[in-house]
């Protein structure tokens, strides 16, 4: 495959590498605990230029997380973010998945 395809698919040496992460809040977080706790994790992801999409209900949330822009998340961005929910008071659980292809 050429160069461009593999580029352009984000195959080869243009994988884009992701992790998932799925949190367990306190069950007395309430609502407007919530959107602080979600305010909380845009900020932590966004210093390290992250994002995330996914969702979830109630209590239980699960993510998708990435390299904002062209780029993998590593082992440092996961580090990092797992050591944000460890200290947040907010979750009572969490598990931060291995680096995987973000496209495939």
């Amino acid at each position: 495959m050429r160069r461009r395809l593999r580029k352009k698919k984000r195959l080869g040496e243009f994988q884009e590498l992701g992790f998932e992460v799925n949190a367990e809040l306190a069950a007395d977080t309430g609502d407007k605990g919530s959107w602080a706790f979600f305010g909380r994790l845009i900020d932590a992801a966004e210093a390290r230029q992250l994002g995330f999409g996914g969702g979830g209900s109630g209590t239980h949330f699960t993510w998708f997380v990435v390299r904002l822009g062209r780029g993998s998340a590593d082992e440092a961005d996961r580090e990092a973010l797992a050591g944000f929910l460890r200290g947040d008071a907010a979750v009572v659980h969490h598990d931060v998945g291995p680096l995987v292809d973000a496209w495939y």
